[in-house]
């Protein structure tokens, strides 16, 4: 069995801060649900669930939205502290080993770098962790994400998950070279709070708190319009 480090808890960008998740959250992470393309899988119910209650309490049982050793982490801006989506690793899909890089923004965050910035903070995150591989998950349809992941150096794999009501979903895939894992504690625009934790094979792993198709619920990689 491999083992890792932990993908860092807490990372800063020059106009980004990747954070643990808290139960004040729970509105604004509902609120990522409410925005959702109709064709996405993980939507408010007809019952108006998850409610912001459910979803404070799934934040309670774990507060980074993912398997143990990976972070699915809140994005907020530096400036003000204003949320404005998540982004992280999970093992939705994949595995540990080669886990999926996930991301949500609100569409009032669009349009401004945001996912492509907090993404490669993750990415160079994740290289430190030692791990080899990353995937991402996109529907066919989802034209932004896929901008956002070939500036990141992601390509097309021959695997496509076919689904004729929501859209196909294209894997994704990065290639992470561990003889260039960037020293992220030494770069002045990417601070970052490592945590330490035992690391599991994705087989004896028990599942996000959060019920997922990728990750605390959402669809990975979903955006709808992104610089």
């Amino acid at each position: 069995m491999r083992t890792y480090e932990d993908l860092l808890a807490e990372l800063v960008t020059e106009r980004l801060r990747l954070r643990r998740w808290v139960p004040a959250d729970a509105e604004e992470y509902r609120g990522l649900w409410l925005e959702r393309d109709p064709r996405s899988l993980r939507r408010i119910d007809a019952e108006g669930r998850p409610t912001a209650e459910d979803i404070r309490g799934w934040l309670l049982d774990n507060p980074l939205a993912a398997d143990p050793g990976l972070g699915l982490l809140p994005i907020e801006l530096r400036d003000t502290g204003e949320f404005i989506g998540y982004c992280g690793l999970i093992v939705g899909q994949a595995s540990l080993d080669e886990p999926e890089l996930a991301y949500e923004l609100a569409q009032r965050a669009h349009g401004h770098g945001y996912a492509t910035e907090a993404a490669r903070a993750v990415v160079e995150a994740a290289t430190r962790t030692g791990r080899r591989r990353l995937w991402a998950t996109v529907r066919e349809w989802n034209a932004p994400s896929f901008r956002v992941l070939e500036k990141l150096d992601f390509h097309r794999s021959e695997r496509v998950t076919e689904d004729a009501e929501r859209g196909n979903s294209i894997w994704m895939t990065r290639v992470l070279d561990p003889r260039q894992r960037p020293d992220i504690g030494r770069d002045p625009l990417l601070e970052v709070h490592p945590i330490k934790r035992s690391c599991f094979d994705a087989s004896e792993q028990k599942g996000s708190a959060l019920p997922s198709t990728g990750g605390a619920g959402l669809p990975a990689c979903r955006l709808t319009r992104e610089g």
